[in-house]
C-alpha cells in the first residue's frame, strides 16, 4: 500500500531510511537481559501503521523481538489517555513497584499541567 504525501510515497520514504541506516554496526547487543542477548544485530526492520490502518514495512519487520523499555513511552500514553496526568502522576508515586531507575530511558517526569 502507498499513500500519497505531496511527495515521495510513505512505503518509499521507509525504504529510504532503512537503507540509510541499516549497515550501521555501532553498538553491541545488551547481554545483561538473555532476550536482549539472544538479539541478531543484523536483524532490522522498521513498520509505521497509520492511523486509517494502512500498514507499511522495510527490512526484517516480521522478525518477533523483545521491546523491553520502549514499551514506557506507549503505557504512559495510555494511562494519560486513560486516567488523566493527575491521576497517573498519583498511581505511579503511590505504588511503591513503580520507581524511577537510575537509567535516563527508564525515568518517570512528573509532566506539569502547565506544558501540557
Amino acid at each position: 500500500m502507498s499513500a500519497n504525501l505531496g511527495g515521495p510515497k510513505l512505503g518509499e520514504i521507509l525504504d529510504q531510511v532503512h537503507a540509510l541506516v541499516s549497515d550501521e554496526r555501532g553498538g553491541e547487543v545488551a547481554s545483561y537481559i538473555p532476550a536482549l542477548a539472544r538479539a541478531a544485530p543484523e536483524d532490522f526492520g522498521l513498520a509505521i501503521v497509520t492511523t486509517g490502518g494502512d500498514v507499511y514495512t522495510s527490512g526484517e519487520s516480521e522478525t518477533e523481538f523483545t521491546i523491553q523499555s520502549v514499551s514506557k513511552p506507549f503505557t504512559l500514553a495510555l494511562a494519560l489517555d486513560r486516567c488523566g496526568l493527575e491521576s497517573t502522576y498519583r498511581a505511579s508515586v503511590q505504588n511503591r513497584r513503580v520507581t524511577p531507575s537510575t537509567r535516563w530511558f527508564s525515568t518517570l517526569r512528573r509532566t506539569s499541567p502547565s506544558t501540557r
